[in-house]
């Protein structure tokens, strides 16, 4: 079995991105902040990068997927367990205009899935909305 390479060889995970000395992770590269959620509900807000003047809509997209996992996940009980994204429509009405918020709602669910609305806006107002299909599968007995 080959031996583990050294420290500072090794790739990090995924999820983590290095900038020169700062290891931050991605969620923090795309200025993604604030996550709260509880009985079907989730937000967070998505900051700009440094000398922009808006979030990328990347950046967006990336933390509404992950907004509405976390609203998923807040109804989902064993034996029940989360299982991915199946479907995401983000419809933006405008180019975001400074910090934009996203806030999710689960409102619709079945044994095998949950359907998740949301909405973004920033100052001016809501500017992307859409919703999602989050799949859900129940642990079967062995």
């Amino acid at each position: 079995m080959a031996e583990d390479p050294e420290p500072s060889t090794r790739k990090p995970p995924d999820w983590q991105l290095p900038t020169g000395d700062d290891d931050r992770t991605l969620n923090s590269l795309l200025g993604i902040v604030d996550g709260r959620a509880a009985a079907g509900r989730a937000t967070c807000d998505v900051e700009a990068a440094e000398g922009d003047p808006a979030p990328a809509t990347f950046a967006i997209t990336s933390a509404v997927d992950i907004a509405l996992v976390r609203a998923a996940a807040t109804t989902v009980a064993p034996p029940e367990e989360m299982n991915g994204t199946a479907e995401l429509n983000v419809s933006y009405l405008r180019p975001p205009a400074g910090r934009a918020h996203i806030a999710c709602e689960v409102v619709g669910r079945s044994p095998s899935s949950r359907l998740v609305e949301f909405t973004v806006a920033d100052a001016e107002g809501e500017f992307a909305r859409g919703r999602s299909t989050y799949a859900v599968r129940t642990r079967r007995p062995r």
